[in-house]
């Protein structure tokens, strides 16, 4: 299974990538990106789900392992 993340780990991860916080909607963190469509973190204390959070890698036009590889740095 793969790994899962947090709210608060995604975010530190896409902010490393050069994705900049833009606005809440709700319970949602929405971060944009020039030359990119725009990628929403929902904002709540347990664990993303795995499938939101390959959603949100793929919207970051990333891998999992490409994510995973970066999250060990930055984590």
């Amino acid at each position: 299974m793969p790994r899962q993340y947090r709210p608060r780990e995604a975010a530190k991860i896409a902010a490393s990538l050069g994705w900049e916080y833009s606005h809440h909607t709700g319970s949602h963190a929405i971060y944009t990106r020039a030359g990119h469509s725009h990628i929403t973190i929902p904002e709540h204390r347990r664990e993303i789900r795995v499938g939101t959070m390959g959603s949100i890698i793929k919207q970051m036009g990333l891998t999992r392992r490409e994510f995973d590889k970066i999250a060990e740095e930055v984590l």
